[in-house]
């Protein structure tokens, strides 16, 4: 998917399509030279005209929307309408250091360089030069000493201050984090306190000292989501009641704040200082979230948020909803965005560097291919040359062709993996309905060459191993997949295998530095950009059979 630094030989006659895109989902973000797969993807819409600024080219993951916001001061939630963004068409490189300075004050960490900080036994294996590119002239320990010290990306806490408490709401870092197995014997159990506030029992559930039992989907009314290839904010209201003694995430945060205010009162303990040496009001964090009563949790409360973000937010306001808009919003199942201003469009995740108008579509970078603005670059243009000192140091100023590394060991098969058709990440992997629908529990596709060298028949359970790690589940024969590659496809919970192991018990995860770099340019770290990715992809492995589980 990267060109050579040899040189390319172009076919005689190039497509004649008006524009191009590259579709590239998320797969390509999570193998060790991701960023070389993209650079790629780059100079190709670029040679060929296609970066953008006209319909149907570039290169397309998903279309993110601001997201509709409650406009929060601290940790008291609004009630006036929000000021203007202060400046129109904000350039990249000062909306890149606006989101460093947020993630700074919000104490925002990429997970990646946050494990490294903050793990030893986990920093130990992705630090081990053999499982990292060669090219690098150092020990890779020395170019994370170098981000750290320098702050290319945002760690909190600062060691050698550790990590005490984690909450957490909608991941599942045991399963999802690499090499989980020896995060939990390690960083986790450092943690004096774990609580999770979720609707089922994952696998980072059964682990934390506490779980707050959120209510499902369909049991609360809120904005679902505004990833989207379509203009719209799409909303669901409440459908049946919460069961049990579950709640919405809403009513769960005010309560906490109320027993937090009482507390503190009865303590007669009035603030504290957060480490920017900000104060804090305890005594009062109750009365100050909920806007001394504007809202609260309940259903009350809650409409009353939405109303707030409907009538308010930067791609909602301009939606004409009328006097109950969230009911509005609610009878529609959708809202129709009308209106975006500039600085939401280069802002946040999003990025576009479009104006939005919603009698056609919306393609990136018509400020910089129409409009002739200087791109947001080291040097004001689609700049493919990256002359920092790392990039020059692993012959990688330009994008070039690099084979996988052997993460995990010198072994002879790659396990990969992707979205699994029968759940949306880890949420339903043990519903027993769907479950019916496939094998009834983990499987690894194996290619007939592999599994017939190695006496695999379908079906058999099987052993998947390297240096770092090992798991057990059943082989899936298949024809479809080429001799050297295992397939298993993500999000099954740790409880499912046999023997406790997951399948990212054997991704070493190792570092790129390059992807870590700031101060140069374009390149520095903004929250989903420009920081290490885990590399659950091209694990080095080996499979064999073994015994049925007892």
């Amino acid at each position: 998917m990267c060109m050579r630094t040899t040189s390319v030989r172009w076919p005689a006659s190039l497509p004649a399509a008006k524009s191009a895109m590259i579709f590239a989902s998320w797969g390509a973000c999570k193998h060790y030279h991701s960023d070389l797969f993209q650079r790629g993807m780059v100079y190709l819409v670029a040679l060929t005209g296609n970066t953008g600024g006209k319909p149907g080219s570039g290169i397309k993951v998903s279309t993110w929307w601001p997201f509709p916001s409650l406009g929060t001061d601290g940790v008291k939630i609004a009630t006036e309408p929000p000021e203007a963004p202060p400046v129109d068409r904000v350039s990249l490189k000062t909306v890149t250091k606006m989101m460093f300075e947020m993630s700074d004050i919000m104490r925002g960490s990429p997970m990646i360089p946050w494990l490294y900080a903050h793990d030893p036994k986990w920093r130990e294996v992705a630090q081990k030069s053999e499982y990292a590119d060669p090219a690098f002239k150092r020990p890779i320990s020395e170019y994370m000493d170098e981000i750290l010290e320098k702050g290319w990306q945002p760690i909190w806490p600062r060691p050698p201050k550790r990590p005490r408490f984690l909450y957490f709401s909608g991941p599942n870092p045991l399963r999802r984090w690499p090499n989980s197995e020896t995060i939990r014997e390690s960083l986790w159990a450092s943690i004096d306190t774990i609580v999770t506030c979720d609707f089922r029992m994952s696998t980072s559930g059964m682990a934390a000292d506490y779980i707050l039992p959120a209510c499902g989907y369909y049991e609360k009314p809120g904005i679902k989501y505004v990833q989207s290839y379509l203009p719209y904010v799409v909303v669901g209201d409440r459908a049946v009641p919460a069961l049990y003694e579950s709640k919405h995430e809403w009513d769960i945060v005010f309560l906490m704040a109320k027993a937090i205010q009482e507390r503190a009162r009865a303590r007669g303990v009035e603030s504290f200082l957060d480490s920017n040496g900000i104060e804090h009001t305890l005594s009062n964090i109750y009365d100050e979230m909920c806007n001394d009563g504007a809202y609260a949790e309940g259903a009350e409360g809650e409409v009353a948020a939405l109303d707030y973000i409907m009538s308010y937010s930067a791609i909602t306001k301009a939606s004409d909803l009328g006097e109950q808009p969230w009911n509005k919003a609610v009878e529609q199942g959708m809202v129709k965005i009308k209106e975006i201003e500039p600085f939401y469009m280069a802002a946040g995740i999003n990025s576009v560097m479009s104006d939005y108008d919603e009698s056609r579509p919306t393609n990136q970078f018509h400020w910089y291919v129409k409009d002739k603005n200087p791109w947001p670059t080291l040097t004001g243009r689609q700049q493919f040359y990256i002359d920092h000192p790392w990039f020059m140091e692993i012959g990688e100023q330009l994008c070039v062709h690099k084979e996988p590394l052997p993460a995990g060991g010198p072994y002879p098969l790659r396990l990969t993996g992707g979205h699994t058709r029968w759940s949306q990440h880890a949420i339903f992997r043990a519903n027993e309905q769907l479950l019916r629908l496939q094998r009834g529990g983990p499987v690894a596709y194996v290619s007939v060459a592999d599994a017939r060298s190695r006496g695999i028949d379908d079906n058999d359970f099987i052993r998947v191993y390297n240096d770092v790690g090992e798991f057990i589940l059943r082989a899936k024969v298949a024809a479809s997949v080429q001799p050297g590659e295992v397939i298993c496809y993500h999000a099954w919970e740790g409880y499912q295998f046999p023997g406790g192991g997951a399948q990212n018990s054997v991704a070493a995860s190792p570092l790129k530095p390059t992807s870590m770099v700031a101060d140069y340019g374009h390149l520095g770290y903004k929250v989903f950009y420009q920081s290490q990715n885990h590399v659950p992809k091209e694990v080095a492995i080996d499979i064999e059979k073994v015994r049925e589980p007892v």
